[in-house]
């Protein structure tokens, strides 16, 4: 903190930094032979990410987590397997082994973006762009 302002990331910067951290966790996982590393890596980014990011990108940090780590897993998975078969079967024993940090990481996220404001950002959602009126729907 400098200023005594609290550390704001953008949308951009909460999903790069959850990225890493999951990458970073993968490796560990994949490099150490410890399957909680890849786990504990998601639950730190996806409470991070919640906590630091401005409210106007709670949205973000909350619907991209799983997706960013099924791309992580993909990409440490080819780079740490053999190839073929092993790739297929090195991703659905890694989220099988991470399923409940997965859980915990996401239901934490949630919770710390809903006490942020989270709701709000989702109604602002439903109006008009620039207008501040609710968007016209189609029956």
């Amino acid at each position: 903190m400098t200023g005594g302002h609290p550390v704001r990331l953008t949308g951009r910067g909460a999903v790069v930094g959850m990225v890493m951290l999951f990458a970073v966790g993968l490796l560990a996982s994949s490099w150490l032979g410890w399957t909680a590393a890849a786990g504990v890596a998601f639950l730190l980014g996806t409470t991070a990410a919640a906590r630091y990011t401005s409210p106007a990108s709670l949205l973000v940090v909350v619907v991209s987590p799983p997706a960013l780590f099924f791309v992580a897993l993909l990409c440490v998975t080819v780079a740490t397997a053999g190839g073929g078969l092993s790739v297929v079967a090195g991703c659905l024993i890694s989220l099988a082994a991470a399923a409940p940090w997965l859980f915990l990481g996401m239901a934490a996220c949630l919770l710390i973006a809903w006490r942020r404001g989270l709701p709000q950002q989702v109604g602002l959602g439903r109006t008009a762009p620039g207008t501040g009126r609710p968007a016209k729907t189609r029956p």
